[in-house]
């Protein structure tokens, strides 16, 4: 499990930091709170093997705009040297060529191997510029800045790294941890709603899927978080505790982890369909959800109960609107990428009657599929669990 740890520095003595240790001696250590950027650059110094002569700077256009002068100071008076990859903002970013540029301009900059690449952003320069760290002279060192919700309460800790193809989402990559991860609640301030709203969906996958508390607090303060009236940190602390705890236990996602795609075996399928544009990652997960939880309903495992309460849930967190048009057997073919798929089968994860605990499946009749894929895409799924 996941040990806390107290920080030595004083102003950082409230911010919580777990230390995750993996086979092979991996450590990651995961610094969560208000005001963690300022700190970065005595974090980034004070990682194991000695202080980096550069720190990598990886992110994309937007994000460097709003945050890259505060990581840059915080670098500069850590006393290292910063060196800038930029890439344009969006998950069409998140490709074969942009990782072969970077690693490209990493070599003619002279980069060496006891460097840091620092990844600055949402989920696609996480993905992205941590395959490139796992990639660049067979692995540099790396820290993950997330500065989203998804990626500050999932994608930024576990170690997955990669990009996508035309084919699928994440078909390419690789197991990188970082070095440190560091969670600064303060820049979900700057979020555009809608990515709030989004992100949302993996804290609320993570209710159902382990953390029945977090899943209720949800639906008692679901106006209040998605207004940002109430306390932020306590809620967001939890859903990193259920993310660390899950691949603490199966780091190589051979059994539980799996888990934490709940949503995401048809998240991902409607987001390749869309060709991933104009649908974000969280609206696809929650659709992913509330198909799924019919799924599990049809087959006994769960009821019409808790299917209508997370519709409920997720309505009044500001997901499941209207999907653009899509085709229902492009997405239904394109589930066989799925990363989880072991002989031709589909291993779907699906909810039980109360949010805390969920199995996987890999038995599920395929009329039943299609037929709820075509009620998701069709705009039919609410019409009746």
């Amino acid at each position: 499990m996941a040990e806390s740890m107290n920080t030595s520095s004083t102003d950082m003595q409230s911010e919580p930091a777990f230390v995750l240790k993996f086979a092979h001696q991996i450590q990651c250590e995961v610094h969560a709170g208000n005001g963690m950027l300022s700190h970065a650059g005595s974090l980034v110094r004070s990682l194991a093997g000695g202080v980096p002569k550069r720190a990598i700077i990886a992110t994309d256009v937007n994000v460097r705009a709003v945050h890259g002068s505060i990581l840059v100071a915080s670098l500069a008076d850590a006393g290292l040297q910063v060196l800038w990859l930029t890439i344009p903002a969006g998950e069409e970013q998140k490709t074969l060529a942009n990782v072969v540029d970077a690693l490209g301009r990493l070599a003619r900059a002279g980069a060496e191997r006891h460097d840091v690449l620092v990844a600055l952003g949402g989920g696609v320069p996480g993905d992205l510029f941590g395959y490139v760290a796992a990639s660049y002279m067979r692995g540099i060192r790396l820290v993950q800045v997330p500065t989203t919700l998804v990626a500050q309460v999932d994608s930024s800790i576990g170690g997955k790294v990669g990009v996508d193809l035309p084919e699928g989402k994440n078909l390419v990559g690789a197991f990188k941890h970082a070095d440190r991860v560091i969670i600064d609640y303060t820049l979900l301030t700057t979020l555009p709603h809608d990515e709030w709203v989004a992100g949302t969906a993996e804290v609320a996958k993570h209710g159902v899927i382990a953390d029945r508390d977090l899943f209720e607090w949800l639906e008692e303060s679901a106006e209040g978080w998605r207004t940002h009236s109430v306390e932020l940190g306590p809620i967001l602390a939890a859903a990193i505790q259920v993310k660390a705890r899950i691949v603490q236990e199966d780091e190589r996602e051979t059994g539980l982890r799996m888990h934490l795609n709940y949503g995401h075996t048809l998240g991902h399928a409607l987001e390749t369909v869309a060709g991933y544009r104009g649908l974000r990652h969280g609206e696809a997960v929650a659709w992913g959800m509330a198909m799924e939880a019919r799924l599990a309903s049809r087959v006994g495992l769960s009821n019409a109960d808790f299917v209508r309460r997370q519709d409920r849930l997720l309505q009044s967190l500001g997901l499941l609107a209207p999907l653009t048009p899509l085709d229902a057997d492009a997405v239904y073919e394109r589930l066989f990428l799925d990363k989880k798929v072991k002989a031709g089968r589909i291993r779907w994860v699906l909810p039980g009657r109360q949010p805390g605990n969920v199995v996987v499946r890999d038995d599920l009749p395929e009329g039943v599929v299609r037929e709820l894929i075509h009620a998701t895409v069709e705009g039919r799924l609410l019409e009746a669990p």
